[in-house]
């Protein structure tokens, strides 16, 4: 796998993670949306259900006040009264001294169930709870596929020098080459200084002993070779 490769690999890792955070991101958002909607719309029809039940009740204000004066127009006296002559004036009627009020009846029996109220507000996240108990260790999972090689690291500094090694062995000779081919032949060198003058021979004799003795012009004598001594034959 070359460089180009393993860059390639990489950006594609980068490109999902990437990817991965936008879309979480967007679930998070999308989340938070639903339940500020949720929360609107409960609020909306709390209000709508406040305002309907306020309408009803200055409704019901107003028809008892109206039933109220009409009764007291058509009868002459307060509801409850015994006599007309009990309620010729409501304020009257109000400043009048409190009645006594008798035993309390039975409870009625109960009413029917009214409507299903409306759904109320989300409630907060509670606190969280305390930490459990750590649970048993699991069996180790399986080994994973290997990862795809790393990008090639920087060079690292260049190192001490190392000690000077020993002297290894001197090493077997080798075989003798095949000799080479004769060289051209070189120029001429110059004339060598004048020799000294030589020697010559001033005498030869033939010893007792069969032995040729040179004598030279410098006195010097060297023996050189076998001789034959000449006799004279007696008569």
């Amino acid at each position: 796998m070359t460089t180009t490769d393993l860059l390639d690999a990489k950006r594609r890792d980068v490109r999902r993670a990437v990817i991965g955070m936008i879309v979480a991101l967007l679930l998070v958002i999308a989340g938070a949306g639903v339940w500020i909607a949720d929360i609107t719309q409960s609020r909306d029809r709390w209000r709508a259900g406040a305002d309907a039940g306020w309408a009803a009740h200055q409704t019901l204000s107003e028809t008892y006040s109206e039933l109220y004066d009409e009764y007291v127009r058509a009868t002459g006296h307060l509801p409850g009264a015994d006599t007309p002559s009990d309620a010729t004036d409501t304020s009257d009627a109000q400043a009048a001294s409190p009645s006594v009020s008798g035993e309390r009846g039975p409870a009625g029996p109960a009413g029917p169930a009214g409507p299903q109220g409306e759904r109320g507000f989300r409630g907060f996240p509670g606190a969280d709870g305390k930490d459990g108990d750590d649970g048993e260790n699991g069996a180790p999972g399986a080994d994973g596929e290997d990862g795809a090689p790393g990008l090639p690291g920087l060079q690292g500094s260049q190192g001490e020098r190392g000690e000077t090694g020993l002297t290894g062995a001197t090493g077997a000779t080798g075989p003798t080459g095949a000799t080479g081919p004769a060289g051209a032949q070189g120029e001429r060198g110059p004339a060598g200084p004048q020799g000294e003058d030589g020697r010559g021979i001033s005498n030869l004799t033939c010893d007792d002993t069969g032995t040729w003795q040179v004598t030279y012009t410098d006195g010097a004598t060297e023996p050189a070779g076998a001789c034959i001594a000449t006799t004279e034959d007696p008569e």
